[in-house]
C-alpha cells in the first residue's frame, strides 16, 4: 500500500494543472468532513489527514529511503463537487533553498576524484565545441565492432557466388577509405581553426557563420568517412579476406579549445548537495565556482551529489551559485516553483576547507509529489483519484 501511495503521489505531480484542478463549490453541508482521518492499510496509521474547520490540513506521510521518517505536509483544502483538494501551502520565500552545514579540509582519495572530474569535463567541452569528434569517437568503435560481425553476417547469407567480384573491388574499396580519411582530417583541421577563431571573438557573426558551416562539413565527412569503413569491412567479408589494418583519421580534440586544461594534481574544491528531507544526493544540478579573480567554472553534480573544481592559482573560491531553475528544465513534470527561484548564492570561507557539504530543500528544487492531491468520496472515506488508497474517519 505505500508503495501504491507514493506511486501516486508521483503521478500527480506529473500531471499538467488543468488536468488536477477541481471546481470548488459552495455547499456548507459538507463543513461535516472536517476531522482526522487514517490510511486504511494492513499497516494502519502510516498514513493520516487532518481537515480543520479554519480550511488547513495537515497530511502526515512516511518518507526516506526506507520510508522510516514521518513528513507532515501543511496546505488548504477546499471542497468540490468530486470531493476534496489539498494544496500545500507555498514555500517561504524568505527561506534560503541551500544552507552551508559542515565545511571540512580536503579528503583522501579526492585527488584521484578530481583528476577523473576533469577529464570528464573536459571531454564535454570538446564535444560541444566540435561535435563532429564526439560523432567519430562513437561512430569508430561501432564500425570496427560491424566489420567484426561482418563475417557472420556473410555466412548466414550463403552467397558464395559474390566472392569474385568482391576480390576485384577490394582494391578500389581500400582506395576509396584512404581518400575519406584525408577528407575527414582536412575538414577536422578547418572546422577546428574555425571553432578556434570563433573562441576568440564570439560576438562576431562572420566568424560564428564559419564556424558553423565549418563544423557541419566535418560532421558529414567523419560520417561518410565511417560509412565507407564499414563498407570496406563487409567486402572483405565477403571476399573472404581478413580486414586490414587502415589508417585512420589522425587530428588532436584539444584544438577545439582555446585554453588549456586547468591542472588538478593540487587539491581543489569539492561541494555535496543532499536533499534535506530525505538524504538523498541531488544529482544534475548544475553548480558554478565563482572565484576571487572572477573566474567561474561550472559543474554538474554526479550520481553521488557531489560536484568538483580545479584550484586557481592566486585565486580562492569564493561563492557557489546554485542554478536551480537549469536543472528544472531538465526534468520532466518540473515543479514551476523551482523555476521561479532561479539560482541562489552561497558565500563560502575557502580558509576553513576545502569540502563544502549543503542541504537542499529538496521540495523547492525537484517536483513535489504532494503539491495538489484530489481526494474523492466513496462509501463514507476519501479516497485518492488514482489509486485504491482510502482515508476513514478516524
Amino acid at each position: 500500500m505505500r508503495c501504491m501511495f507514493t506511486a501516486l503521489m508521483v503521478a500527480l505531480a506529473l500531471l499538467p494543472a488543468g488536468s488536477r484542478a477541481i471546481e470548488p463549490i459552495q455547499d456548507a453541508g459538507l463543513a461535516s468532513l472536517a476531522g482526522r482521518y487514517v490510511q486504511e492499510s494492513e499497516a494502519a496509521g502510516e498514513s493520516q489527514l487532518l481537515l480543520r474547520q479554519d480550511g488547513r490540513y495537515e497530511l502526515s506521510v512516511d518518507v526516506g529511503l526506507n520510508r522510516e521518517r514521518i513528513r507532515t505536509i501543511h496546505g488548504r483544502w477546499t471542497i468540490s463537487d468530486q470531493g476534496v483538494l489539498l494544496t500545500q501551502q507555498a514555500r517561504d520565500r524568505g527561506k534560503p533553498v541551500f544552507v552551508l552545514t559542515q565545511v571540512m579540509p580536503w579528503l583522501l582519495g579526492a585527488q584521484d576524484a578530481l583528476k577523473a572530474s576533469e577529464r570528464e569535463h573536459r571531454t564535454a567541452l570538446i564535444r560541444s565545441a566540435c561535435p563532429f569528434v564526439e560523432t567519430y569517437e562513437r561512430g569508430i568503435s561501432d564500425a570496427h565492432l560491424a566489420n567484426l560481425g561482418a563475417p557472420t553476417l556473410v555466412e548466414a547469407d550463403n552467397q558464395p557466388e559474390r566472392k569474385p567480384a568482391a576480390v576485384a573491388a577490394l582494391p578500389a574499396a581500400l582506395a576509396a577509405t584512404e581518400q575519406s580519411r584525408v577528407e575527414v582530417e582536412t575538414a577536422i583541421a578547418a572546422a577546428m581553426k574555425s571553432q578556434a577563431a570563433h573562441a576568440q571573438a564570439p560576438d562576431d557573426a562572420a566568424r560564428a557563420a564559419s564556424a558553423t558551416i565549418d563544423a557541419q562539413t566535418a560532421e558529414r565527412r567523419v560520417l561518410a568517412y565511417l560509412q565507407r569503413l564499414r563498407e570496406t569491412g563487409y567486402l572483405h567479408a565477403v571476399a573472404g579476406r581478413p580486414m586490414p589494418d587502415v589508417r585512420e583519421p589522425v587530428f588532436d580534440r584539444e584544438h577545439c579549445l582555446s585554453e588549456p586544461p586547468a591542472s588538478a594534481d593540487r587539491p581543489g574544491y569539492a561541494v555535496v548537495v543532499e536533499y534535506s528531507d530525505d538524504y538523498y544526493r541531488l544529482q544534475g544540478l548544475l553548480i558554478d565556482f565563482v572565484y576571487s579573480d572572477g573566474r567561474i567554472e561550472r559543474r554538474e553534480a554526479d550520481t553521488r551529489g557531489s560536484a568538483m573544481a580545479p584550484d586557481r592559482p592566486g585565486a580562492r573560491l569564493k561563492q557557489l551559485v546554485f542554478n536551480i531553475d537549469l536543472i528544472a528544465a531538465q526534468m520532466r513534470g518540473e515543479n514551476p516553483r523551482a523555476a521561479e527561484v532561479g539560482a541562489e548564492t552561497l558565500a563560502v570561507d575557502a580558509s576553513q576547507g576545502r569540502t563544502f557539504f549543503v542541504q537542499a530543500d529538496s521540495f523547492a528544487v525537484l517536483p513535489d509529489p504532494f503539491a495538489e492531491i484530489p481526494l474523492i468520496f466513496e462509501d463514507g472515506a476519501l479516497v485518492s483519484a488514482r489509486s485504491n488508497v482510502r482515508y476513514v474517519r478516524h
